[in-house]
């Protein structure tokens, strides 16, 4: 079950009720048998109450305890053979603090952040093997691509930090993986040149970050981080804001199952099969 700010006591009750099967009038448990597993996602993202409490979370530590009360017929139904497994992010941007008489049910996990030596590896690595396939004669780019990509995400979690107004200023690895899933859906015709290979690079890295960013400042502030990275670590010292920052990449203009993935240069065409 994912939570979410709007989560009430009654989704979850729900789930209660239509996944456990009834043993007896007060008594509800999975098949004969069997055990269930219950994992919650973003346990922390429920919306605090007047008093500080939230609601969905004290009804899971009632269950976990061992039961819940018929909102009805105010009746207790005992849950039995229930585990429950939760995942959160640490407290902030729209993330609150779990109660402790919540997490005294668990043992708890804290996994740190990955280094940047490590993201590199990893990424490197996945970046290196595409490009070795389908365009070695530029596979010595990837390390530099990689550190690029890395050097733009800390600085965008480290300078464009989550407010009231930018609540979902919140970036993870998730986002920086997806640069790398969207370079490895082009083949190789389409990026057989350092600068087309460039230009799909800023693409995807303007896609998921900066089609995040909600005012010209913070757009002016990622432009002027690629192209900083695009001086320094990729040679393109020619290239300036408006060289990018337009780019377009697309499956629009394929027809069927002939979609592929490469740079729009004529926009009048693009206008066509937008409008047909």
């Amino acid at each position: 079950m994912g939570y979410s700010a709007q989560t009430k006591p009654a989704n979850l009750r729900d789930v209660m009720e239509t996944k456990l099967e009834k043993k007896r009038k007060n008594l509800l448990g999975p098949p004969s048998g069997k055990q269930m597993l219950l994992f919650v996602d973003d346990l922390n993202m429920p919306a605090l109450e007047t008093y500080g409490a939230q609601p969905p979370n004290e009804l899971l530590r009632q269950i976990i305890d061992g039961g819940f009360y018929d909102v009805n017929k105010l009746f207790y139904k005992n849950v039995k053979d229930l585990v429950c497994i939760a995942a959160c992010a640490p407290p902030g941007g729209g993330r609150n603090d779990v109660t402790p008489r919540l997490l005294r049910q668990f043992h708890m996990l804290w996994l740190t952040s990955l280094s940047t030596e490590v993201m590199s590896g990893i990424f490197t690595g996945i970046l290196r093997g595409f490009m070795l396939l389908s365009v070695p004669t530029i596979a010595s780019l990837s390390s530099s691509v990689v550190d690029s990509s890395i050097n733009i995400y800390t600085r965008i979690q480290n300078e464009l930090l989550p407010t009231p107004l930018k609540s979902h200023y919140t970036f993870n690895l998730r986002d920086l993986s997806k640069i790398f899933s969207g370079i490895a859906m082009v083949r190789s015709k389409h990026i057989d040149t350092k600068e087309k290979f460039l230009q799909l690079w800023t693409h995807e890295s303007a896609r998921v970050f900066r089609d995040r960013l909600i005012n010209t400042e913070d757009r002016e502030w990622f432009d002027d981080a690629v192209l900083g990275q695009l001086h320094e670590k990729l040679d393109q010292e020619s290239w300036n804001k408006e060289d990018f920052n337009t780019l377009a990449f697309a499956d629009l203009l394929g027809k069927g199952t002939d979609k592929e993935y490469h740079l729009l240069e004529d926009m009048h065409k693009v206008h066509e099969t937008l409008v047909e």
